[in-house]
């Protein structure tokens, strides 16, 4: 069916991509042209990794995406604080990650914007999680600030993380991690 137009977008081209600002890119990268990706100067991405659409990457400090990663429709990362994301990981449609969040004690800003200063938000909660090789999420699994999801463990859906996670450890259901 030539000269029919896919309703569902498409993935950018290879230049459209080298052309976008990244911090650097690797080879086989498709990102959807319907994903939102803000601050590509601070992304570096490895190879064979697919951004689908509708995920949002919202980074104001260092992303280091490894190699073989998928990250489905509609997942969120908000990188306030850096995020490493090692090789062979996969993040469920929905999945969340935050590096950082308030305390929600009444007495500053809650869910500290991109233009306050980390140092300004104070009862911020701020870690450089770590997000280790051969790693699977969820569908809607969110991760807090400061959790460090080991080498090839895997976090059930609907599970919100709040502790590190050691190797080779599962989490389901509405638990900490440990």
């Amino acid at each position: 069916m030539s000269g029919h137009k896919s309703l569902s977008g498409d993935y950018y081209s290879e230049d459209d991509l080298r052309s976008a600002g990244f911090r650097s890119i690797g080879t086989d990268v498709k990102i959807h042209e319907r994903a939102n990706i803000f601050g590509a100067e601070h992304i570096s991405i490895g190879d064979h990794v697919r951004i689908d659409q509708f995920a949002n990457v919202v980074a104001t400090s260092p992303i280091g995406i490894g190699s073989y990663i998928h990250i489905a429709a509609f997942c969120h990362m908000s990188v306030s604080c850096g995020l490493t994301i090692g090789s062979f990981s996969a993040f469920g449609v929905g999945s969340k990650i935050f590096t950082s969040s308030s305390d929600f004690d009444g007495h500053f800003l809650p869910l500290p914007l991109p233009c306050i200063s980390l140092r300004a938000a104070k009862g911020c909660r701020c870690g450089a999680p770590s997000r280790s090789r051969d790693t699977h999420r969820g569908h809607q699994r969110i991760d807090s600030a400061g959790c460090d999801i080991c080498r090839s463990s895997a976090v059930g859906a609907m599970c919100v993380v709040q502790e590190s996670l050691q190797p080779w450890t599962s989490m389901v259901g509405a638990r900490r991690g440990r």
